[in-house]
């Protein structure tokens, strides 16, 4: 059943184009909430980040230019996108296409990790927690913003889905140790929908 969800997940954001995810995806994210999020993490100079399910790079222009950053999205066409943006930014990117379950880091490679609307696209989306757990270093911070729950109406696969809140109060506690992730910021956005900024301390 994951497969089959993940195949649904990987043809619908093939088939889309960027010109078309990228304005619905501005739309439908709440304003300022980006620029939060990266003020959480507080970068510092020369820190190597990760981010999980990067779509098309639409974070790119967030990220200040001193950053060691890397990138990683399951789908080639997403990836490519991505890739496009970068060359209108003044940073380093590596980007790669793998899954963001299972990643080819070392263990404690990274500062610091990013997931923006990447865990309610991704089927078994407790198992890329657990690999942000892996590759980011003890007492890193992970930061999170994403639907606080799924709308059942969503074009795509991502319906029935666990939703972060799920992830984070059921999926990820029975999948995960509960001290492995302090939870070191928690903040509702709401529009139509919930949004959920967090900001997770890696404890391992």
């Amino acid at each position: 059943m994951v497969g089959i969800y993940q195949r649904k997940i990987n043809k619908w954001y093939s088939n889309i184009s960027s010109s078309k995810y990228d304005p619905w995806m501005f739309r439908d994210t709440p304003k300022g909430s980006k620029e939060k999020l990266m003020n959480y993490l507080d970068f510092k100079k020369n820190d190597c980040i990760i981010e999980l399910g990067c779509g098309t790079g639409q974070n790119i222009r967030y990220f200040p230019e001193s950053l060691n950053l890397h990138l990683l999205d399951i789908n080639k066409n997403m990836l490519n996108s991505a890739r496009n943006k970068s060359k209108d930014q003044n940073v380093k990117i590596n980007f790669y296409q793998e899954d963001a379950k299972n990643t080819s880091f070392q263990d404690s490679f990274f500062n610091k990790g990013i997931l923006t609307f990447a865990l309610s696209g991704i089927p078994e989306n407790q198992l890329v927690l657990k690999e942000m757990s892996r590759i980011v270093v003890q007492n890193g911070l992970i930061g999170i913003l994403d639907f606080s729950s799924i709308r059942s109406n969503f074009v795509g696969g991502i319906t029935g889905i666990n939703s972060l809140d799920d992830l984070i109060n059921q999926s990820f506690l029975r999948t995960i140790k509960k001290e492995t992730f302090v939870i070191v910021h928690d903040e509702l956005e709401f529009d139509y929908t919930g949004y959920r900024v967090y900001l997770l301390e890696n404890k391992k």
